[in-house]
């Protein structure tokens, strides 16, 4: 029996991409719906938002924009300070 949907949403319209049972891990669903999300897979337009639903309630049970937080990313100059000798407290020549 159909237990979830998933759906893009964009400015115009809501489409739907997949009906799932229950049978399937919440966890892969949500997986599934960022990598959707993230390539701008979506007929129309780039998607402004991805939720799953319950196909019978309707509730929101996941949404893109609210519940995704993405992973920790490094800063772009973490190895700014090659040669930093923090024992010595001074930078050395071995960079």
């Amino acid at each position: 029996m159909t237990k979830y949907r998933i759906s893009i949403i964009n400015r115009q319209s809501e489409e739907c991409i997949a009906l799932l049972t229950d049978k399937v891990n919440f966890d892969a669903m949500v997986d599934f719906c960022v990598a959707q999300f993230q390539n701008g897979n979506s007929i129309d337009a780039p998607a402004d938002n991805i939720v799953i639903t319950d196909y019978i309630t309707q509730d929101i049970l996941w949404d893109y924009n609210h519940d995704f937080e993405p992973p920790y990313d490094e800063p772009a100059d973490i190895d700014d300070d090659c040669g930093f000798d923090p024992y010595m407290g001074c930078y050395t020549d071995d960079c």
